[in-house]
């Protein structure tokens, strides 16, 4: 019997023999698409979050927001109360009751923010090893946090454009930098290898 780990179904023999007669029964097993998820799109649009999955193997995806509320559907808007850094999960099942999760951390807040400041302002390298740098402060002096994915801070800093961060001693994994600059506050992800 062969399975190529796809859906559809598998064809198989079983031949039964005892004192030299045989029986052989053919047979078929229905192999049904697990409803396998790599990710979700999040995007922020007057304070209302939307949150977006295309799975086509999915009947119904359930949202959590890591807020204490629900949702169903492929495309949802979920308004949060509160900043703060939550665990968003999304779970897809297909018709068979098969199901899969993913979850990932999302940083959520009021601030509006300056549309040029954001587009010009980058944290690099990114992954990075050792040290970050900002570009696009034009010589103002920003306050850096970096908070770890479960938002705990990890660090402060008052930087200018092209000083380093060190950054060293953190573990390998995903922060986020929170840039506040006069009365605008932006945040960008980085890695550490």
């Amino acid at each position: 019997m062969e399975w190529n780990g796809t859906a559809g179904s598998v064809d198989f023999q079983i031949v039964n023999s005892i004192g030299g007669h045989s029986t052989t029964n053919n047979n078929s097993i229905v192999i049904n698409a697990l409803p396998i998820i790599s990710g979700f799109d999040y995007s922020v649009s007057d304070n209302n979050s939307l949150f977006e999955v295309d799975n086509p193997y999915a009947n119904t995806i359930n949202w959590t927001f890591g807020d204490g509320n629900t949702s169903v559907g492929d495309s949802v808007i979920h308004n949060f109360s509160n900043e703060g850094i939550y665990q968003v999960t999304m779970t897809s099942t297909n018709s068979y009751g098969c199901s899969s999760s993913y979850d990932t951390l999302i940083y959520f807040q009021f601030t509006e923010i300056s549309e040029l400041f954001s587009e010009n302002v980058e944290v690099y390298p990114n992954p990075f090893d050792s040290y970050i740098s900002l570009k696009g402060l034009e010589n103002n002096v920003a306050g850096i946090n970096v908070i770890d994915q479960i938002g705990k801070l990890v660090g402060s800093y008052k930087i200018k454009e092209g000083e380093k961060i060190d950054l060293f001693d953190l573990k390998s994994g995903v922060y986020l930098v929170e840039i506040q600059l006069n009365d605008t506050k932006i945040v960008r992800r980085i890695i550490k290898n």
